[in-house]
């Protein structure tokens, strides 16, 4: 997955997603596998609802969670990373 600020990532229409007891859970179209989101990853899938590039989903967590910036780009982009080869988002541009 490319890091460019110009792309744009957005939630696969054809994932599955649902809260259950408060957790958000997600079914891969690609692989038909599962995993569940802790507080961070549900935020992070929340904000993919619309397109919004790495750069901005980057900013909203920071200054959601209190954090800077560079502590969590790297974290940031291994999740989205993962979550693009479950083919659970796609680049727009």
């Amino acid at each position: 997955m490319s890091t460019s600020d110009s792309k744009q990532l957005v939630q696969n229409p054809d994932s599955l997603s649902d809260t259950i007891d408060g957790e958000v859970v997600l079914m891969s179209p690609v692989t038909d596998s599962y995993c569940t989101l802790n507080e961070t990853g549900a935020a992070i899938w929340d904000l993919l609802k619309k397109p919004i590039t790495m750069k901005r989903l980057v900013e909203c967590l920071a200054n959601d969670f209190g954090i800077e910036n560079d502590k969590i780009e790297r974290q940031v982009f291994l999740f989205v990373n993962r979550l693009s080869e479950e083919g659970l988002i796609l680049e727009v541009k």
